[in-house]
């Protein structure tokens, strides 16, 4: 999934392949992609990882979103949000 999200700005065909998987993985198997690149967010570590390297912050900025698998009401994050720490002005 993230490897088909990564690739999806690549032309119209990885577009819709991507938009088919993540339909496909939703309906099916209860994978979802939560958060989106460049959001805010305080560091939880529940959901997110500092990626290699990066100085950890309490506010944080995503790099890639994080997999989530959703059960009813249970859910469950499968691959953590690789963030870094958020640039101060």
């Amino acid at each position: 999934m993230l490897r088909c999200w990564a690739a999806r700005n690549d032309g119209p065909k990885a577009k819709d392949a991507f938009e088919e998987l993540r339909s496909v993985l939703s309906s099916f198997f209860g994978l979802d992609l939560r958060g989106n690149v460049g959001d805010v967010d305080t560091f939880n570590p529940r959901l997110h990882e500092f990626a290699y390297g990066e100085k950890q912050s309490s506010e944080v900025e995503l790099i890639r979103p994080w997999v989530e698998y959703v059960a009813g009401e249970d859910t469950h994050v499968i691959i953590k949000a690789l963030v870094k720490p958020r640039n101060q002005p």
